[in-house]
């Protein structure tokens, strides 16, 4: 594709290089895409939402009556050890998926 940069603003190449930029976040599992642009003095300003983690809390289940309860017998320290995403941080598809695998792979679960 070449440069969009200092030529005239064609619509269609511009629809391909924001579909890019949205194919982008999605090959790499990340949730983001562009929600907004402004064409102002012949530049154009694109604005790009993310999803960003804001915490990470911890709930446990009775095994029989599927009711949360308090506290589990695994420690949550234990299960935080193991993930990668964080608060603060783009959230990311594949990195939960990580963390998901990553969590049952101790025998825990």
């Amino acid at each position: 594709m070449r440069p969009l940069y200092g030529g005239p603003l064609n619509y269609v190449a511009f629809s391909r290089a924001v579909e890019r930029l949205d194919g982008w976040y999605r090959d790499r599992g990340i949730l983001g895409q562009v929600i907004d642009f402004n064409f102002e003095n012949g530049i154009v300003d694109l604005t790009v939402g993310e999803a960003v983690v804001g915490s990470i809390d911890l709930a446990f289940q009775d095994p029989k009556t599927n009711s949360p309860k308090a506290q589990g017998a695994t420690q949550p320290a234990v299960i935080r050890r193991h993930l990668t995403t964080q608060p603060g941080r783009v959230y990311s598809l594949r990195q939960a998926k990580q963390d998901i695998d990553s969590i049952y792979s101790t025998g825990l679960f």
